[in-house]
């Protein structure tokens, strides 16, 4: 029992943060201790020691209502909420529920029978419509020396699988090697032949980005940038018209996904209309060995493209061919619409959150297949945040006078954000009124696992002066706020920045966690009390932003102060804290700061004799640097202070 309870009582801990602390009788630096039993025997008798009730009793009403939210959303029950699943179905009616609950208004046109009332006429609901999975019929896969000799037949499901990532299809063809065929402003695979043409030819590509000598990201130093997903090195290769595409698994990495295949059919949504074919690195140095004329390896040719863009017209040639089947699935958006007051009604703030994850992780997702992704913190949380969102600004405006103005606020949980973005993509494709009428679009995505109040902000550069106006917010929050100077694509603010040219804010952890997209991403792990001081955060914008009279004024991406990208990289993950300066963590091997001797929860307080305040402050410094240059740097550590210096490295 003693055991039991200790467990129970370090899971409030985890899930509640700070405030369970004075629940429990224990203060922040207090150790947890289990009453012995002559203590317990002391207690009144029949009284049950609970403490995640205790914890809950302790806290306010919304950090409950939260935490029934998340503890529903991400139960294995929902099935990990992918579409066209039971558990999708569950999730949408949870939030169509509590839409309804807040009084909010149907906002779309149903598709009903005229001579209904016009209520009926109307739906929480957003339809749209998605490729499914792909099942594959028949696969087969061959390669032919420069002689024409054949090299081997590839047996399906061992050393390939046609992915869902193409469609069906024949292809014979020369193989032409394209690298990681990744384009950034750091590495583009198609300098060396800007002009190549595939048309009649097979693309070779190996799976993720350049890599350094761990096998890690070349950029980052430590886990894929966005450069390393499908969606953006197909789409490059695309513009060379291939006639299909053979993605192979590279023999030196540290990611354990390069060891297995996509599942036949896996891989997500078809991004080409040519197949692609996903091959092993046994595999794949089999085909590069018969293939290249001189008979090198594949490890060799992952060398040149780590070390630069490399594109080599094999002499031998590739047949292949995929009969594919795909289903189509039809996700639906679910929204309530908050109907705005007076003169700035007709203008509208978005509040929303995708409610869909992973399901079994047949997709983008590193861990094994098969298991429930419960998909907690992804993205449970955000969809939790959005319906409390929901029935605290209902409350607000049911408080209103009859004379004030306040925009509308349309509330919307997007499905199908996992593949593809696809029902931001879709909404903003088609808007219950005017894109050019709405006016911000505030996005919760990952706002659950909160870490010393830690929040990454972007869309501070998505509109002029939007910074500054932000400043107060954040200072009388009590998070600690990261505040980018990009706008990322990864998640549904960006089709409403890149696509509708509406300003946004997106609120995502500061750090992010390494259950990211595992079956680790459970409930239990959430900090409640730090996830409603984000929304709490996001309740004031979005009732400053609705009430006032101006309007954002659009900044454009080109327009971004984030053309400050640094071109140097120190290996580092880090964080704002409250005392100033930089805390790291996740310090990679083989960078500029593990051999200058930074270790994780070192705090960096100053740069070439200069102060750091925060972390926007510290990435304006490192985009002043080249490569190898060398910069005294001043650390804390365990209190102390000491001296190091850095020899800053290329991205």
């Amino acid at each position: 029992m003693q055991h039991h309870l200790t467990i129970a009582t370090t899971l409030v801990l985890v899930a509640f943060g700070g405030t369970a602390l004075a629940a429990l009788g224990a203060d922040s630096g207090s150790a947890l201790v289990t009453p012995e039993p002559s203590a317990r025997a002391a207690q009144t008798p029949g009284a049950l020691v609970s403490p995640i009730a205790d914890a809950l009793a302790s806290v306010p009403d919304d950090v409950r209502a939260f935490d029934m939210h998340i503890s529903t959303l991400a139960n294995p029950f929902m099935q990990g909420r992918t579409p066209g699943t039971p558990g999708s179905e569950f999730a949408k009616a949870y939030l169509e529920f509590y839409f309804r609950e807040a009084g909010l208004v149907k906002p779309f046109a149903a598709a009903t029978a005229s001579g209904r009332s016009a209520e009926a006429e109307m739906s929480y609901r957003q339809p749209f419509k998605i490729s499914g999975r792909a099942e594959v019929v028949a696969q087969a896969m061959t390669a032919f020396d420069v002689d024409g000799d054949r090299i081997g037949r590839l047996q399906p499901g061992e050393d390939f699988n046609a992915t869902g990532l193409g469609l069906g299809g024949a292809a014979q063809g020369q193989a032409v090697f394209v690298g990681y065929s990744t384009v950034n402003a750091e590495y583009d695979a198609y300098s060396p032949a800007e002009d190549l043409d595939l048309t009649g030819k097979v693309a070779l590509m190996l799976r993720f980005e350049p890599m350094n000598d761990q096998g890690m990201s070349r950029f980052t130093g430590g886990q894929w940038s966005e450069a390393a997903g499908f969606n953006g090195k197909l789409r490059a290769v695309a513009e060379r018209n291939p006639a299909a595409v053979v993605i192979i698994n590279p023999p030196n990495t540290a990611d354990p996904r390069a060891t297995r295949l996509l599942p036949s059919g896996g891989g997500g949504r078809a991004i080409l209309d040519v197949p692609v074919l996903h091959v092993s690195a046994a595999a794949g140095q089999r085909l590069i060995a018969g293939l290249d004329t001189e008979g090198r390896s594949l490890a060799t040719f992952q060398q040149l493209a780590d070390a630069q863009p490399t594109i080599v017209e094999l002499g031998g040639t590739v047949q292949l061919y995929a009969d594919i089947e795909r289903t189509s699935l039809n996700p639906e958006n679910v929204a309530g619409l908050l109907p705005g007051k007076g003169d700035l009604a007709d203008e509208y703030v978005v509040i929303g959150g995708h409610f869909d994850h992973t399901g079994n992780g047949g997709f983008g997702v590193p861990t094994s297949i098969a298991q429930v992704h419960e998909g907690a913190d992804d993205n449970a949380s955000g969809t939790a945040g959005v319906l409390i969102l929901a029935d605290r600004l209902a409350r607000t405006y049911a408080e209103l006078p009859e004379s004030a103005s306040a925009r509308s606020v349309l509330f919307i949980g997007f499905d199908a954000e996992e593949s593809g973005l696809n029902g931001a993509y879709h909404y903003v494709a088609n808007p219950i009124a005017p894109i050019t009428d709405h006016v911000l679009m505030l996005n919760l995505d990952m706002i659950g696992r909160v870490v010393d109040g830690g929040l990454s902000l972007q869309g501070a550069t998505s509109a002029v002066g939007f910074e500054d106006w932000l400043q107060p917010y954040m200072d009388a929050s009590p998070l600690n706020f990261a505040v980018s100077q990009t706008v990322g694509r990864r998640s549904d603010h960006a089709p409403f920045y890149f696509e509708g040219n509406v300003p946004v804010l997106f609120g995502i952890i500061n750090p992010l966690h390494n259950d990211y997209h595992t079956d680790r991403d459970e409930a239990w792990k959430i900090n409640r009390v730090g996830s409603v001081q984000v929304i709490d955060f996001f309740e004031n914008i979005a009732t400053a932003i609705a009430s006032q009279p101006e309007r954002l004024e659009y900044a454009a991406p080109t327009a971004q102060a984030a053309a400050l990208r640094p071109r140097v990289i120190v290996g580092v993950q880090p964080r704002d804290v409250p005392e100033g300066g930089v805390l790291l963590s996740n310090v990679s091997p083989n960078t500029s700061a593990s051999a200058g001797g930074l270790v994780d929860g070192d705090r960096i307080i100053e740069w070439g004799g200069q102060e750091i305040k925060n972390v926007t402050a510290w990435v304006q410094m490192l985009a002043q640097h080249a490569p190898d240059d060398v910069v005294d740097v001043a650390v804390i550590r365990d209190g102390s202070r000491f001296e190091t210096t850095l020899t800053l490295r290329a991205r």
